[in-house]
């Protein structure tokens, strides 16, 4: 880490979102772009990357002009049930539905938090899944099972 540097977590979490955003657009390369007024399946994701990159390295500007605490350590714990609940998303879906396994995804990552209280979690995770039902299965009428197949959808 250069010497400079007076906001430690600033700068690594720029150089993250950088990296992933400079890593996503060469991926993003590999579709067809298309132009803005006909957007090919590359645009979007592209434009995506795009802006991931311009705020990691605003993020590492900032490092260099502001302040900051050190970088907290990692913990395993709400990593795994973060990442863990993405991943049982994906599984769950067809299974349980976009309701179900949305509000599975929002608990268990909510819980992963150390201000975790279920009150405001199954709120969260009630409006997450009514506004998502909304958006995919209503509004844009995607192909996504509202309620899966093991609860009779």
């Amino acid at each position: 880490m250069p010497r400079a540097v007076r906001s430690p977590a600033d700068f690594w979490s720029g150089a993250l979102f950088a990296g992933f955003g400079i890593a996503f657009a060469v991926a993003a390369l590999a579709y067809e772009p298309g132009r803005a007024t006909r957007m090919g399946p590359g645009f979007f994701p592209f434009a995506l990357a795009v802006v991931l990159s311009l705020i990691g390295l605003a993020t590492l500007v900032r490092s260099w002009l502001r302040a900051g605490p050190p970088p907290l350590g990692l913990t395993s714990r709400p990593m795994v049930l973060v990442l863990g609940a993405v991943v049982a998303f994906g599984a769950m879906l067809h299974a349980l539905g976009l309701a179900a396994a949305l509000c599975f995804v929002v608990l268990v990552s909510a819980s992963a938090s150390s201000r975790f209280r279920w009150p405001r979690a199954l709120l969260l995770a009630g409006a997450v899944s009514g506004l998502s039902v909304l958006v995919f299965a209503t509004a844009l009428q995607l192909p996504i099972p509202v309620l899966g197949r093991w609860l009779g959808g």
